[in-house]
């Protein structure tokens, strides 16, 4: 579940960032900066294919050939239209499809520029499939963009025609007619306006001048101020009406208005540029900015989480030698005790055999065990002192079993060696233990093989020494 989070994140991230770059590159298509919208286009497609959405890519590679139909670049137009149709074909999706088949027919369509190779007739084959495609699938925006590119292609026909086929001129009308009455009925006025130049270009093959005289004149007057782009565009095609209607001071005032304007979209433009550059260059700051945050903050995280591990690792060291200080002076204050007890018990001679004997005893108990042994041995001492001085025999006992086990010594072996000390011999020590004289003597040679000694007095000593007795 967890993976299928992570990936879906990743893939909405993705889109986010893909539609954010395409979304970058119509923005500067729209200002003719063909060369900045190629490099967000590429960037968007790179992130497609990283992310492996083909639906992305087909849509990208759609607009990359539009791109490059606008910068006269036909070839790789035809290259990416036909990549973004097989895609399409693969995915079965309609709209996509449609896009393709329309990229592909303009590139036909703007590719005939001296009527040697026309390639209209193909190019009205693939409008005709995308229409088709765009009116299954509901899309609007796409039949009229269609049918106007139509209208530009049947344009196309006669271009070079004199006198012009009216067969084919009249289904250049009915196409753009059809497109103009799809706008208005959709109230799409932006799609409207587009159908300017298209309108303009086709009163003029048809002779009907004073018609696209008051196409630009209803233009114009639609048209915003500040959108100097498209009015001198307006006053160009005014220019060349004028002139062939023979109005030619009408021409020259068109022809300076279009200067004019085309002039001040220039300056417009520079300071779309200027800001543009300007936006960015405060994005670079703030981007800079967070990252040195970033970095301090990554920085203060570090030695906030080296001082907490200091400070972890101090109480820790303090603990533990606060454990070691209270076992040292809990070892000491049963040593004083055992001392005081001893020191008091001097008078009854059997207290001696009896702690030996103690000692000897628990250290074959466990603890329980153990401490109740020494509690029976100190049964007149004060409770208090009890308490240490059994702590400290259990921890004694405990390191001789410890010393004994590092050593490899056995039970038996310790009795024999608890009974040396005592200064039996052989003969009484097997006596004592019930086992032959043989058997002591050869678990002698063991001990001695252990201890790393050669008599009995140098075996005491080392057992000792080591705490075994």
């Amino acid at each position: 579940m967890t993976v299928v989070i992570i990936l879906s994140l990743y893939f909405l991230v993705g889109n986010g960032t893909i539609a954010s770059l395409l979304e970058e590159s119509r923005k500067w298509a729209r200002e003719s900066e063909y060369g900045r919208a190629t490099e967000y286009v590429v960037e968007a497609l790179q992130e497609a294919e990283k992310a492996r959405d083909k639906v992305a890519c087909a849509e990208i590679l759609c607009q990359m050939a539009s791109l490059d139909i606008l910068t006269w670049r036909d070839a790789q137009a035809w290259e990416h239209a036909l990549e973004a149709e097989r895609v399409s074909r693969v995915l079965q999706n309609d709209t996509l499809l449609a896009d393709a088949l329309l990229q592909k027919g303009r590139v036909c369509v703007y590719a005939n520029v001296d009527g040697s190779t026309p390639r209209e007739e193909e190019a009205m084959g693939f409008f005709r499939e995308a229409l088709a495609l765009s009116e299954k699938a509901g899309s609007i925006s796409r039949q009229i963009e269609i049918l106007y590119n139509m209208s530009q292609a049947l344009v196309n026909v006669n271009r070079f025609n004199d006198p012009i086929d009216r067969s084919v001129y009249r289904e250049a009308g009915d196409a753009l007619e059809k497109g103009e009455t799809l706008s208005r009925k959709n109230n799409r006025p932006d799609l409207l306006e587009k159908a300017l130049p298209y309108r303009i270009r086709y009163y003029r093959q048809g002779g009907r001048l004073e018609e696209a005289v008051a196409c630009c004149q209803e233009a114009l007057s639609k048209a915003d101020e500040t959108d100097y782009l498209q009015r001198s565009q307006i006053y160009n095609h005014l220019t060349v009406l004028y002139a062939l209607t023979g109005q030619l001071e009408e021409s020259a005032q068109a022809h300076q208005l279009y200067a004019n304007t085309t002039q001040l979209y220039m300056r417009q433009k520079s300071d779309f540029l200027l800001q543009e550059m300007e936006t960015r260059y405060e994005a670079q700051k703030k981007e800079q900015k967070i990252r040195q945050m970033r970095w301090e903050i990554w920085s203060l995280s570090l030695i906030a989480l080296l001082l907490a591990a200091l400070l972890c690792l101090s109480i820790w060291m303090t603990r533990r030698l606060h454990r070691q200080r209270d076992a040292l002076d809990a070892a000491n204050r049963g040593k004083e005790g055992l001392l005081r007890l001893v020191s008091t018990s001097l008078t009854s001679p059997d207290f001696g055999v009896r702690a030996r004997k103690t000692m000897e005893e628990i250290t074959q108990m466990d603890d329980t065990e153990a401490r109740k042994h020494c509690m029976a041995l100190l049964n007149d001492a004060p409770g208090e002192l009890q308490q240490e001085v059994s702590d400290y025999l259990i921890k004694l006992s405990t390191q001789r079993k410890s010393a004994a086990k590092n050593i490899g010594l056995t039970v038996r072996e310790i009795e024999i060696i608890r009974s040396c000390r005592e200064g039996l011999s052989n003969a009484q020590i097997a006596e004592r233990l019930h086992i032959s004289l043989s058997t002591v003597k050869n678990h002698k040679q063991n001990i001695f093989s252990k201890l790393d000694v050669v008599s009995t007095q140098e075996m005491l000593s080392h057992a000792e020494a080591l705490g075994v007795i």
